[in-house]
């Protein structure tokens, strides 16, 4: 049975490329309907479609952390807060800073720096829900925009988020690394993202002058 669903793919394969060229000669251009395209060409005509697919992709991601660029924030987060309150869907907004960065990189170097962020991001996005969008917002700074998460919910997912690399990092990392966050939403937080943002920063300060590695949440500040 394997070696005959093998064989069928072959077939299958083969007559798909030749009916590829047959195309490619005769119909991809209308001023010209016979080519002399080689045969490569083809391969690469049937994969442009990844490539261009990968670069965009590339184009909206941050080479180092593999997050949506902080461009990416500045154009679609106020379209996904503008839908949710057309909807009338909750909305919540993280910031999340990683405490002490800077004497992270003082004490082991920007190569160990770069690891921090990679490892951070990467636990950030396994713990994603379909509804969150994760941006690299400046150093070692991100910011987390939950669709169809209310204050209660962002809360309490912040703050598994801030366990959990607290916890990895002291496996993994040099030393243990911990990050402080804070939250905003909307519309009790304001209507634009300006607001939303304003507003999580500032609880983000009042987490790190409380001593950092913790989350201040709205119904927290004051």
């Amino acid at each position: 049975m394997f070696f005959g669903g093998w064989v069928a793919k072959m077939v299958a394969t083969a007559v798909y490329t030749v009916l590829f060229i047959a195309y490619l000669k005769y119909f991809d251009d209308e001023k010209k309907w016979v080519t002399n395209r080689p045969f490569k060409d083809v391969f690469q005509v049937l994969t442009y479609r990844e490539r261009y697919h990968d670069l965009l992709e590339a184009s909206t991601r941050d080479h180092l952390t593999g997050t949506l660029h902080r461009r990416q924030y500045d154009e679609n987060a106020p379209k996904i807060l503008e839908s949710s309150l057309k909807n009338k869907r909750p909305l919540s907004l993280l910031v999340i800073d990683i405490d002490h960065f800077k004497q992270v990189n003082d004490r082991h170097g920007h190569q160990m720096g770069d690891k921090v962020l990679t490892t951070i991001s990467q636990l950030l996005t396994e713990n994603l829900r379909s509804d969150d969008h994760l941006y690299r917002f400046g150093g070692e700074e991100f910011v987390l925009l939950c669709e169809k998460m209310p204050t209660e919910a962002a809360t309490s997912m912040a703050d598994r988020l801030r366990k959990t690399i607290e916890r990895f990092s002291v496996v993994y990392l040099p030393e243990k690394v911990t990050v402080s966050i804070g939250i905003s939403s909307a519309p009790d937080d304001g209507a634009t993202i300006e607001d939303l943002f304003r507003a999580a920063d500032a609880r983000l300060y009042q987490a790190k002058n409380e001593g950092r590695n913790r989350v201040v949440a709205p119904q927290a500040a004051g």
